[in-house]
């Protein structure tokens, strides 16, 4: 009996075993990451792993009854260093196990490049991209660039400069005057014609200008009378000449337009003629000519200008007369706002009403005004979800402090099969003792 009570024990033991290896089996296998990087010393966070660890370390997936993904992202950080992602593939793992090692790049501190120039003024090329005219200051990022500086009649200069992370390059030249100007005289006939050089309105017939040697552009305007318009040769230190005789048009008048600030554009009768010109060296105002129109009857005129209102009248010419209109533009009040949105950690998605715009820090220009919803989310951090209101004409700043996810452990196997073969081992004690 004392035997017979003792396989009935092993007997029970196996079945209560037996239940637990198909509740075990929900559980599913357990899969192990070891993760590593260079330098050590990184905060590594998986979205479906039972725990985080610091480089090198561990990170354990249980693949539940629901499985795990084909593949998931894990997430490498460390101070002073950009984010490292990295996708794992369920398929890569060997025994249920792969190793993960993340190269960390550090992250860079702008630098600061100073221009200086005598005479100032002078344009600042860094690698061939635009950065002002002297004096000029900017951040730049570490590394050795090329500086050039040029200003009209000066000899060029280009300069290599070394810009340490977080540190000051300064640069200063003196630029060397070039002779490279001649003279031109001009007249007309009628005389008082307005001259143009390059587009540029120099002055009125008769006249002698300094231009810059090499082929000029030369076109005389007035009132009344047909453009003419020749090219010119222009010889360091030496004089050329031009005479125009200029003929009368068709009947009808004129129009001579500026504005202050120059540079609009300039339409009659919805028809596009030119752009206010700038003024003259010697701050003569310029005039953009236009004509002859139909007289005794009203024509439109619109200026416009980027930044400024748009400017609209008529006016009605009269015979071989010239009307002259000079509005000041008056500035177009803003319509939209910026927002710059940061975050820590750095890197996180944002999205201004559910719309992606990059990546922290991230400024979103041109927002129109009234209430917009702003989320902010980073694998292993809970979104945040924010709503703004924007004026026009604001910047707004909105700094998002992420806070990270608490994973869920999944319950371990292991204690509840230390309880179960326990109780096992129990009742064959018992069962023994009884017989």
């Amino acid at each position: 009996m004392k035997k017979k009570s003792i396989i009935l024990a092993l007997i029970a033991a196996a079945v209560v075993l037996g239940a637990f290896t198909g509740a075990a089996a929900a559980f599913g296998e357990s899969y192990t990451l070891y993760v590593q990087s260079v330098p050590s010393g990184a905060t590594v966070i998986c979205n479906i792993a039972e725990n985080q660890d610091t480089t090198p370390g561990y990170l354990t997936i249980m693949d539940g009854s629901g499985g795990i993904p084909g593949s998931f992202s894990v997430r490498f950080t460390k101070d002073g260093y950009e984010p490292y992602y990295y996708t794992v593939y369920k398929s890569d793992f060997y025994n249920n196990e792969q190793t993960i090692t993340a190269h960390l790049t550090p992250i860079q501190e702008d630098g600061v490049l100073y221009v200086t120039s005598s005479p100032k003024g002078a344009s600042v090329y860094v690698d061939n991209v635009y950065y002002g005219t002297t004096p000029v200051s900017d951040e730049i990022s570490p590394g050795t660039h090329t500086v050039r500086i040029s200003l009209s009649g000066y000899s060029t200069v280009s300069k290599s400069v070394y810009v340490g992370e977080g540190s000051t390059a300064t640069v200063s030249v003196s630029l060397d005057p070039v002779v490279s100007t001649g003279y031109l005289s001009v007249s007309s006939t009628p005389k008082y014609a307005d001259v143009y050089v390059d587009n540029a309105y120099m002055g009125q017939t008769p006249m002698t200008m300094s231009l810059d040697t090499g082929t000029h552009s030369v076109t005389f305007k007035k009132s009344g009378y047909s453009n003419y318009s020749t090219s010119v040769r222009i010889n360091a230190g030496q004089t050329s000449s031009l005479s125009a005789v200029l003929a009368e048009t068709e009947t009808g008048g004129y129009v001579s337009i500026a504005s202050n600030p120059t540079g609009a554009s300039v339409y009659i009768d919805g028809t596009y003629v030119g752009n206010t010109p700038a003024s003259s060296s010697a701050g003569t105002t310029s005039y953009l000519s236009a004509g002859p129109y139909s007289t005794n009857t009203y024509h439109t005129l619109v200026l416009k200008l980027d930044g400024y209102n748009t400017y609209s009248t008529s006016f009605m010419p009269q015979e071989k007369s010239v009307i002259t209109i000079t509005p000041t533009l008056t500035r177009s009040e803003p319509t939209t706002a910026n927002l710059h949105v940061t975050s820590s950690p750095a890197g996180a998605s944002v999205y201004v009403d559910n719309v992606y715009y990059g990546t922290t820090p991230a400024t979103i220009p041109n927002l129109q005004v009234g209430s917009h919803s702003v989320k902010v989310s980073a694998l292993g951090y809970t979104d945040s979800v924010n709503t703004i209101t924007v004026s026009a004409g604001q910047s707004v700043e909105l700094p998002v402090t992420l806070v990270p996810t608490s994973p869920t452990p999944g319950a371990s196997p292991a204690p509840i099969l230390g309880i179960l073969a326990g109780l096992a081992a129990a009742g064959i004690f018992f069962a023994a003792r009884r017989h």
